[in-house]
């Protein structure tokens, strides 16, 4: 084996070392280490920079995160919180996960059922569930411009 020297690109900017404010995503932020990791972020008072906590339950996690704990309000310095909620896992890739038939799913049923009927398509013609907002856009926009990735992520559970 021979040892070589590492090359290097001549003339290409060198990455900023210090963003201004750098914008800090914590992966399970209302886990058992994910909101201790978000409570040491935000603590940190002469940092100008945003935390952004990425959960899959909105209301678990403004009980989680604001509870014992004091969130830097808009106008003064310091960490400043974002919640965005999301699924890493798109939830019929879980295991054990099952269709449940809600009044929603039936009403759509039968709508699609009587418009087939009407106009001679298929059922699943007017299945446009498919356009709704994808598991990965949640997790595009909190990384949008993000400096660092903090994961907290435990076992998936089904």
């Amino acid at each position: 084996s021979v040892d070589r020297p590492t090359e290097t690109l001549l003339g290409v900017d060198p990455p900023e070392v210090s963003p201004s404010k750098p914008k800090i995503v914590v992966l399970g932020a209302t886990g058992k280490l994910g909101r201790l990791v978000v409570r040491q972020l935000l603590e940190m008072e002469s940092m100008d920079m945003t935390v952004v906590a990425f959960v899959r339950d909105y209301d678990k996690a403004i009980r989680v995160l604001y509870d014992d704990m004091v969130v830097a309000k808009a106008n003064k310095k310091g960490p400043k919180l974002q919640i965005v909620e999301g699924n890493l896992v798109p939830p019929e890739d879980l295991p054990g996960f099952e269709i449940l038939d809600t009044e929603d799913e039936k009403v759509w049923q039968d709508t699609a059922k009587s418009a087939a009927k009407y106009f001679g398509n298929d059922v699943n013609d007017y299945d446009n569930r498919e356009m709704m907002p994808g598991v990965d856009e949640a997790l595009e926009d909190a990384l949008k411009g993000c400096t660092t990735v903090i994961s907290c992520l435990g076992a998936v559970r089904p």
